[in-house]
Protein backbone atom coordinates (compact mmCIF):
# COMPACT_ATOMS: atom_id res chain seq x y z
CA UNK A 1 0.00 0.00 0.00
CA UNK A 2 3.09 2.46 0.60
CA UNK A 3 3.58 2.07 -3.09
CA UNK A 4 0.03 2.81 -4.34
CA UNK A 5 0.47 6.41 -1.69
CA UNK A 6 3.85 7.16 -2.83
CA UNK A 7 2.96 6.12 -6.66
CA UNK A 8 -0.33 8.15 -6.22
CA UNK A 9 2.29 11.21 -4.84
CA UNK A 10 4.59 11.29 -7.78
CA UNK A 11 1.30 11.70 -9.87
CA UNK A 12 -0.51 14.29 -7.90
CA UNK A 13 3.09 16.36 -7.79
CA UNK A 14 3.81 15.92 -11.14
CA UNK A 15 0.25 17.40 -12.04
CA UNK A 16 0.60 20.43 -9.85
CA UNK A 17 4.08 20.73 -11.20
CA UNK A 18 2.49 20.71 -15.00
CA UNK A 19 -0.15 23.13 -13.71
CA UNK A 20 2.06 25.32 -12.47
CA UNK A 21 4.23 24.87 -15.69
CA UNK A 22 1.40 25.63 -17.72
CA UNK A 23 0.31 28.58 -15.64
CA UNK A 24 4.01 29.73 -15.94
CA UNK A 25 3.86 29.80 -19.82
CA UNK A 26 0.37 30.89 -19.51
CA UNK A 27 1.97 33.94 -17.20
CA UNK A 28 5.03 34.46 -19.38
CA UNK A 29 2.69 34.63 -22.54
CA UNK A 30 0.26 37.46 -21.34
CA UNK A 31 3.26 39.01 -20.20
CA UNK A 32 4.85 39.25 -24.09
CA UNK A 33 1.52 40.51 -25.24
CA UNK A 34 1.30 42.96 -22.72
CA UNK A 35 4.78 44.60 -23.88
CA UNK A 36 4.16 44.39 -27.29
CA UNK A 37 1.25 45.85 -27.17
CA UNK A 38 2.50 48.67 -25.18
CA UNK A 39 4.94 48.96 -27.48
CA UNK A 40 2.95 49.29 -30.31
CA UNK A 41 0.83 51.95 -28.20
CA UNK A 42 4.31 53.69 -27.67
CA UNK A 43 5.15 53.77 -31.21
CA UNK A 44 1.73 55.16 -31.95
CA UNK A 45 1.59 57.62 -29.59
CA UNK A 46 4.67 59.06 -30.99
CA UNK A 47 3.66 58.92 -34.22
CA UNK A 48 0.42 61.08 -32.90
CA UNK A 49 2.70 63.47 -31.71
CA UNK A 50 4.44 64.35 -34.51
CA UNK A 51 1.17 64.32 -36.58
CA UNK A 52 0.04 66.80 -34.20
CA UNK A 53 3.13 68.93 -34.27
CA UNK A 54 3.06 68.84 -37.96
CA UNK A 55 -0.06 69.98 -37.82
CA UNK A 56 0.30 72.72 -35.28
CA UNK A 57 3.32 74.13 -37.48
CA UNK A 58 1.21 73.86 -40.44
CA UNK A 59 -1.83 76.00 -37.92
CA UNK A 60 0.81 78.46 -37.32
CA UNK A 61 1.51 79.36 -40.77
CA UNK A 62 -1.66 79.05 -41.72
CA UNK A 63 -2.46 82.07 -39.24
CA UNK A 64 0.71 83.58 -39.83
CA UNK A 65 -0.28 83.88 -43.77
CA UNK A 66 -3.79 84.56 -42.96
CA UNK A 67 -3.00 87.91 -40.65
CA UNK A 68 -0.51 89.13 -43.84
CA UNK A 69 -3.09 88.31 -45.91
CA UNK A 70 -5.51 90.60 -43.53
CA UNK A 71 -3.02 93.13 -43.13
CA UNK A 72 -1.76 93.48 -46.96
CA UNK A 73 -6.05 93.83 -47.41
CA UNK A 74 -6.31 97.16 -45.23
CA UNK A 75 -3.04 98.18 -46.90
CA UNK A 76 -5.07 97.91 -50.21
CA UNK A 77 -7.99 99.87 -48.89
CA UNK A 78 -6.32 102.75 -47.17
CA UNK A 79 -3.94 103.01 -50.60
CA UNK A 80 -7.21 103.07 -52.60
CA UNK A 81 -8.94 105.58 -50.25
CA UNK A 82 -5.98 107.96 -50.42
CA UNK A 83 -5.56 107.70 -54.41
CA UNK A 84 -9.69 108.57 -54.27
CA UNK A 85 -8.76 111.48 -51.90
CA UNK A 86 -6.07 112.74 -53.61
CA UNK A 87 -8.21 112.72 -56.83
CA UNK A 88 -10.93 114.86 -55.20
CA UNK A 89 -8.28 117.29 -54.54
CA UNK A 90 -7.12 117.35 -57.90
CA UNK A 91 -3.48 115.71 -57.04
CA UNK A 92 -4.27 112.55 -59.50
CA UNK A 93 -0.83 110.85 -59.77
CA UNK A 94 -1.91 110.77 -63.72
CA UNK A 95 -1.81 114.63 -63.20
CA UNK A 96 1.60 115.05 -62.39
CA UNK A 97 4.85 114.85 -64.14
CA UNK A 98 8.71 115.05 -63.20
CA UNK A 99 11.55 116.35 -63.74
CA UNK A 100 14.99 115.64 -62.69
CA UNK A 101 17.24 118.38 -61.49
CA UNK A 102 21.00 117.66 -61.10
CA UNK A 103 23.11 120.79 -61.06
CA UNK A 104 26.40 120.10 -59.71
CA UNK A 105 28.67 123.10 -58.76
CA UNK A 106 27.08 125.81 -61.29
CA UNK A 107 28.39 129.60 -61.35
CA UNK A 108 25.85 132.08 -61.98
CA UNK A 109 24.85 135.47 -61.38
CA UNK A 110 23.14 136.72 -58.80
CA UNK A 111 19.92 137.53 -60.98
CA UNK A 112 20.35 134.16 -62.57
CA UNK A 113 20.22 132.18 -59.28
CA UNK A 114 17.32 134.45 -57.88
CA UNK A 115 15.36 133.23 -60.96
CA UNK A 116 16.22 129.25 -60.43
CA UNK A 117 15.17 128.97 -56.76
CA UNK A 118 12.13 131.19 -57.23
CA UNK A 119 11.06 128.65 -59.51
CA UNK A 120 12.00 126.31 -57.05
CA UNK A 121 9.10 127.53 -54.75
CA UNK A 122 5.95 125.43 -54.10
CA UNK A 123 2.88 126.30 -55.73
CA UNK A 124 -0.26 125.03 -56.96
CA UNK A 125 1.22 123.39 -59.75
CA UNK A 126 4.41 122.93 -58.74
CA UNK A 127 6.39 121.04 -56.20
CA UNK A 128 10.30 120.27 -55.46
CA UNK A 129 12.06 117.61 -53.66
CA UNK A 130 15.65 118.68 -53.02
CA UNK A 131 18.07 115.76 -51.74
CA UNK A 132 21.08 118.38 -52.16
CA UNK A 133 20.64 122.44 -52.27
CA UNK A 134 23.98 124.73 -52.09
CA UNK A 135 24.33 127.96 -52.49
CA UNK A 136 27.99 129.49 -52.06
CA UNK A 137 29.78 133.02 -52.56
CA UNK A 138 32.80 131.85 -55.83
CA UNK A 139 35.13 134.87 -53.93
CA UNK A 140 35.76 134.62 -50.50
CA UNK A 141 35.52 138.35 -50.16
CA UNK A 142 31.77 138.02 -51.51
CA UNK A 143 29.32 137.36 -48.91
CA UNK A 144 26.09 135.30 -49.94
CA UNK A 145 23.49 137.85 -47.32
CA UNK A 146 24.80 141.28 -48.10
CA UNK A 147 24.64 143.47 -51.41
CA UNK A 148 26.96 143.05 -53.95
CA UNK A 149 28.22 144.21 -56.55
CA UNK A 150 26.79 143.40 -60.04
CA UNK A 151 28.64 140.64 -62.07
CA UNK A 152 29.68 138.80 -58.44
CA UNK A 153 29.00 134.93 -59.02
CA UNK A 154 27.65 132.46 -56.85
CA UNK A 155 27.95 129.03 -57.06
CA UNK A 156 24.91 126.79 -57.09
CA UNK A 157 24.29 123.00 -56.38
CA UNK A 158 21.06 121.34 -56.98
CA UNK A 159 20.17 117.38 -56.74
CA UNK A 160 16.37 116.81 -56.55
CA UNK A 161 13.00 116.08 -58.23
CA UNK A 162 10.44 118.69 -59.55
CA UNK A 163 6.82 117.42 -59.63
CA UNK A 164 4.14 119.69 -61.51
CA UNK A 165 0.81 119.17 -62.92
CA UNK A 166 0.18 119.02 -66.37
CA UNK A 167 -1.98 121.02 -68.29
CA UNK A 168 -5.56 119.46 -68.83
Amino acid sequence: MFRLTALKDIFHSASISNKLERTYWFLISVYLLVMVAAYLAHFDLESRRRDLRAANQALEVASQERLSRVNQKKKIEIARKMLAASASAGLSYTSWDERRFNLKQVTMNRDQSEKLISQLGRSKTTAFGAEQFEISVKDSANSLFLPQPKGSSLVVTIHGTMLFSQPH
